[in-house]
């Protein structure tokens, strides 16, 4: 018997689908790496855009985060403190003016206490502004 004979079509077979799944298997993490990839290298951008951005200015397009950038167009630098930035953003769908807050954390990739705190503080008085209690609103 020669080693071609020993050789079966369900081996043949067997082999082609692994290979196939392998194949597949390999396709899907090399997309999944590719957008990750291209997830922080937007994320880098908004940063460098972020922290150069001045008050009164052109807002740039990479300003809008890589979740936000589909929905909203970037327009103008509303204002710019320590610990956040507001742009006006034009609703790409509807062309509905917002004030989006950007804020990123001032060490690491996560927020502090006291930042988290700020941030509630913040929702709460947004809360409070925007309800039907609300008579009349002062500008801080």
């Amino acid at each position: 018997a020669t080693p071609s004979d020993s050789i079966s079509v369900p081996t043949v077979v067997g082999a082609s689908v692994g290979g196939f799944v392998f194949f597949v298997i390999l396709a899907v993490f090399g997309i999944l790496l590719a957008r990750k990839l291209l997830e922080q290298a937007a994320y880098r951008s908004f940063l460098v855009a972020f922290r150069g951005a001045k008050t009164g200015e052109r807002a740039s397009k990479r300003l809008a985060p890589f979740g936000l950038h589909s929905q909203y167009a970037a327009e103008e630098v509303l204002g710019k403190g320590a610990f956040g930035c507001v742009v006006k953003m034009r609703s790409i769908k509807g062309g509905l003016p917002v004030a989006v807050k950007l804020m990123v954390p001032e060490r690491g990739s996560t927020f502090e206490e006291r930042e988290r705190r700020q941030l509630m503080r913040e929702a709460a008085v947004l809360e409070l502004m925007t309800s039907s209690k609300c008579e009349y609103g002062v500008h801080l």
